[in-house]
């Protein structure tokens, strides 16, 4: 999966010249907020290509979850209504692949590996230091599968990450908000 997504975006940067653009006019940004970062390409002035890495934590508490650990990497496509670099409405879609480890109170460990859509509605402050900030709600897929477990005790939390894990697959708003600073070089 990481291959189809690289080669994805890799097509996409690399035919951009075909189409009439000159290389003054490409522009990257790169987006982060410590955790997840991403680096855009602006395609033409409303249209923008990149992708996304990310790793981080979330407390669950919930039918003897404690934790999860995530990672993930995904290609990236924006459409902005005014333009990529000014104040803007935007909508941002990413499509990718990812890691979760379940942690239960006994300290089990289960290990899902899946693929996830996200598409975002949002809104994007653009400075004239070519600095900006990015933010965004919207629903989310995924489809995972364990992969792996670590049993600690005879207590099996199995099941109950497995109902978590198939009750989450469609989130109406994102566990993972868009919400980015980015810099424009």
């Amino acid at each position: 999966m990481k291959k189809i997504l690289t080669s994805i975006f890799l097509l996409l940067i690399l035919t951009t010249p075909l189409f009439g653009q000159s290389s003054e006019e490409n522009k990257f940004t790169f987006r982060s907020l410590l955790l997840i970062n991403s680096l855009d390409y602006n395609l033409d002035e409303n249209n923008g290509v990149g992708f996304v890495i990310g790793s981080f934590e979330q407390n669950i508490n919930e039918n003897n979850i404690e934790k999860s650990s995530n990672s993930f990497i995904a290609v990236v496509y924006a459409y902005a209504f005014e333009c990529v670099f000014c104040d803007t409405f935007l909508v941002v879609s990413t499509l990718g692949n990812g890691d979760s480890v379940f942690e239960t109170k006994d300290g089990s460990k289960y290990t899902y590996s899946g693929w996830g859509i996200n598409i975002f509605g949002g809104y994007q402050w653009y400075f004239d230091n070519k600095v900006s900030i990015s933010v965004g709600l919207g629903p989310s897929y995924g489809n995972a599968s364990k992969t792996s477990e670590d049993i600690k005790s005879s207590s099996v939390y199995e099941e109950d990450v497995e109902d978590y894990t198939e009750k989450n697959k469609f989130r109406l708003i994102s566990p993972v908000p868009l919400l980015l600073v980015g810099y424009t070089f």
